[in-house]
């Protein structure tokens, strides 16, 4: 029985790191108080737009390569006029202007480059300011459960990891027998098609399989490099600058402008 089992399980492996798989993913925050939303300048609600922010996921041979598809689209100076009630119950014009609209988006922008026979991640995300990461996998520890669920048309099974004092579920299928997964998302018996941070949600919305050869080329990075933890974890990190010019309109005082320029 053990050779069998031992056996079955070499298949398996050889098996996923054989296959050639492109998923694409949206990320999209989980907002939990709509009303706090209306509230923020038009730019920034629109990260908050469901299925704005896509990412494809290419896997091959032991190796995968998440990255964020084009955002370049959303880089733009952006004005949004709202008329505002203050709190003396005066309502006024307020005019608010982002000359640089790419430092919101930009924090979307990410790569998670895999290697799943060594274990090591390497990827650049956008925290403040770009930064290069060289780590290992996380230790998951993840829970599955007997729940069940249809994803871009594969039945997935829910699993739940608590580690660093944060809470995670991800939904896989064994149908799709890679133990990767979108992010640093990854180690469970088939592809993660849904995981759910609890400030964000990352949804498969295809899943391809491809014939041709694909070449998935190891980053290399120059600078200095962070763990995960110094990344997600360091205090004092510096914040974002930028100006804020809130003015009267001269030729009309019920107007008032601000410009935001990062």
């Amino acid at each position: 029985m053990l050779k069998y089992t031992l056996t079955f399980f070499f298949l398996i492996t050889v098996n996923s790191f054989a296959q050639k798989i492109q998923v694409e993913y949206f990320e999209n925050k989980i907002v939990k108080n709509p009303e706090e939303i209306k509230q923020l300048p038009a730019p920034v609600r629109k990260t908050f737009e469901r299925n704005m922010f896509s990412y494809t996921l290419t896997y091959a041979n032991g190796i995968s390569l998440y990255e964020n598809n084009d955002f370049s689209k959303l880089n733009k100076t952006e004005t949004s006029t709202e008329l505002v009630k203050l709190a003396n119950g005066e309502e006024i014009t307020q005019v608010i202007t982002f000359e640089d609209t790419s430092r919101i988006f930009r924090i979307f922008e990410k790569r998670f480059f895999k290697d799943y026979i060594d274990r090591k991640i390497y990827a650049e995300l956008f925290v403040n300011e770009k930064k290069q990461i060289v780590d290992n996998f996380f230790d998951w520890q993840w829970e599955i459960t007997n729940e069940q669920k249809e994803i871009s048309g594969y039945t997935c099974t829910k699993a739940i990891s608590k580690i660093n004092g944060y809470h995670f579920e991800a939904w896989f299928t064994d149908e799709i027998p890679i133990s990767a997964g979108p992010e640093k998302y990854d180690s469970l018996p088939g592809l993660i098609l849904y995981v759910n941070t609890g400030a964000s949600e990352l949804v498969a919305k295809s899943v391809k399989f491809i014939d041709n050869p694909i070449n998935i080329q190891k980053p290399t990075f120059t600078g200095q490099t962070y763990t995960f933890n110094e990344v997600y974890m360091k205090p004092n990190t510096p914040k974002p600058q930028f100006k804020n010019i809130i003015e009267k309109d001269p030729n009309n005082s019920n107007i008032t402008k601000q410009t935001i320029t990062y």
